[in-house]
């Protein structure tokens, strides 16, 4: 998910320049009827089906920032071990901090001019990677002292659906800590 987060971040900053030097070079009127394009209007355009890609002003919401990390879920379905059990701890305790910052630092106001969108989009990544960060050390801890078989057991707990994802990537798991490289461990943090 880093690696995702930085390639938006890359797009954001090649597309940025040229967007706030166009929007610059329009006048009033050009920019009032260019405002008036975002990401309401084009949904009301948008053919109906629910394909397209969620708003990223939505990873700040309340409803993601009140999720806290299943940690009964998880010790119920690893029945993990006292040093296991201090790891989930430090990973519930991880993911509650990184609510909790993006609480403090990504906006969910709407902005009006596509260059505010784009910058408010930039900070909204830019966040998420922060918080990525807070957790993803927990994560690679408590996921290094699982048995293979609670390693499998916990990649496919949060598959029910309706959750909100938070994926960190192991980066330095061992050659016998995933058997399936392509589904990397995922914390899921029910609603």
């Amino acid at each position: 998910m880093s690696k995702r987060i930085g390639t938006m971040l890359l797009a954001i900053s090649t597309v940025q320049p040229p967007l706030q030097q166009f929007y610059n070079s329009l006048n009033d009127e050009q920019k009032a009827r260019f405002n008036v394009i975002g990401p309401e209007a084009l949904a009301a355009r948008a053919p109906s089906g629910g394909n397209g890609s969620p708003d990223l002003s939505q990873i700040c919401g309340v409803e993601l920032l009140k999720a806290k990390a299943p940690t009964e879920r998880i010790a119920q379905a690893l029945k993990p071990t006292n040093v296991q059990g201090t790891a989930l701890d430090a990973l519930s305790d991880a993911t509650k901090k990184s609510a909790d910052f993006l609480k403090a630092n990504c906006s969910v106001d709407q902005t009006l001019t596509p260059p505010a969108r784009v910058a408010a989009m930039e900070q909204r990544l830019n966040a998420m990677l922060e918080a990525i960060k807070i957790v993803q050390p927990a994560l690679e801890n408590f996921y290094g002292l699982l048995t293979d078989e609670q390693k499998a057991r916990f990649n496919e707990l949060g598959l029910s659906q309706g959750s909100v994802m938070l994926s960190v990537s192991i980066r330095d798991a061992g050659p016998s800590a995933v058997a399936d490289r392509a589904h990397p461990p995922v914390l899921y943090i029910g609603r």
